[in-house]
């Protein structure tokens, strides 16, 4: 029998030989010619000793109960919260390897394998190095469960720079395939290619868009086409100031051609027409504003050189008009000699010659600007993956021609 104090085997007479306590489980620990006897006895202490000495006692070490064992709600919870942690970081993973256009690259699945294998790793790494330093043995649901935790944290610390990476890698895809498709839709409005149908819900109002641009510059084209040129095309020469007659035409004649730019100088209608085609489709407020915004955004950087154009064309036709009616108004101050013009007056000389010199540089600045018009135009095309035969003589850029 043990002692019920330190668990050491008991005497014959039921005395524990370590602590001197009396067992009274044992029926012959006590005489019966001693019912008074004490229950413990120190050692080495008589009945009159005096040594004084308490009885020395080993410490023990706690017994630590037996752990509950789970019920089995309680282990498919755990299961379950640690399933849909590595649910969630498989999803994650996912859509950072899924192009903008939900397809994914050959190279994609590898590299999301890598990462996720990987994170995996780290976590089943300390995993065991946690549990290892506990003092309880964990049970296998809390195991996986702690494994899922610590890579869901290892997905959350990257996920800022993955996602960074991601952008990174598929801006050019996106604005490539965005602009090709553009591409698509600036064909199909001029005809040269059949309606696809839309892919999203803005390209029906994109199309109409271009749509609206082509028959406008098709108006333009026709206008310019039918108006009389034939006295402007010798503009500065000597010729060109022969006689008042012939100015007052050059007069007329440009300022009929300064009207039908003006009349389409601006793109403003077409641009509100679109806004309220986007306006009317059924989806969200946010993508209806979010496209509207970078509509505007686009249209302002994309038609800067066609507004440099129209405000050098403009400064350099009213200064053209402006020289002709000049001369028109001081005639009788100058003639025409062997093709060179001779001035009575040496005032109205030099007036003419200011002016002219201003109105020439004008033309070349005008010139100038039509040039990076049209490079720009060419630059667009090939983003779009387009030639000009694709579209409708002088609608390169969407602008008007000039």
């Amino acid at each position: 029998m043990l002692c019920s104090s330190c668990a050491t085997e008991l005497t014959p007479e039921g005395i524990c030989p370590r602590c001197s306590s009396v067992s009274a489980a044992s029926p012959g620990a006590l005489p019966e010619t001693a019912p008074n006897a004490p229950a413990c006895v120190p050692s080495g202490a008589g009945l009159g000793g005096s040594s004084g000495r308490s009885p020395i006692t080993a410490p023990l070490d706690p017994v630590k109960p037996p752990k509950r064992p789970l019920k089995w709600w309680e282990s498919a919870l755990v299961l379950f919260t640690a399933f849909l942690l590595l649910a969630l970081i498989v999803r994650v993973q996912l859509g950072l390897a899924r192009h903008w256009d939900g397809t994914f690259d050959e190279a994609d699945i590898p590299e999301m394998l890598g990462r996720l294998i990987g994170m995996f790793l780290v976590a089943a790494l300390l995993t065991l190095i946690v549990h290892k330093i506990q003092s309880r043995k964990a049970r296998p649901a809390f195991r996986v469960l702690t494994f899922a935790a610590i890579a869901f944290v290892l997905q959350a610390g990257g996920l800022h720079d993955q996602l960074e990476s991601a952008r990174r890698r598929e801006q050019p895809k996106l604005e490539t395939d965005v602009n090709h498709r553009i591409g698509d839709l600036l064909k199909e409005a001029a005809g040269t290619k059949a309606s696809s149908g839309n892919q999203q819900w803005w390209e029906g109002a994109a199309r109409d868009f271009f749509h609206d641009i082509f028959v406008m510059n098709q108006q333009y084209t026709a206008e310019a086409a039918s108006l009389d040129s034939s006295a402007i095309k010798d503009l500065y020469s000597p010729e060109s100031y022969r006689s008042k007659a012939h100015m007052e035409k050059v007069v007329e004649q440009l300022q009929a051609s300064f009207a039908v730019d003006e009349k389409y100088a601006s793109v403003d209608p077409l641009v509100k027409r679109f806004e309220e085609r986007i306006t009317a489709e059924k989806v969200s407020e946010s993508e209806k504003q979010n496209l509207l915004k970078g509509i505007e955004g686009g249209l302002k950087e994309g038609l800067g050189p066609r507004t440099e154009v129209i405000r050098t064309e403009e400064a350099w036709m009213k200064s053209t008009i402006g020289l002709y009616q000049y001369l028109i108004a001081h005639a009788a101050e100058y003639s025409v000699r062997n093709g060179k013009l001779v001035f009575t007056s040496e005032a109205t000389r030099q007036e003419f010659s200011t002016a002219q010199a201003e109105a020439v540089r004008l033309h070349q600045e005008f010139l100038k600007a039509k040039s990076a018009l049209d490079s720009n135009g060419q630059n667009k095309l090939e983003k779009l993956g387009l030639k000009r035969s694709d579209l409708p003589a002088g609608t390169a850029d969407g602008s008007k021609p000039n």
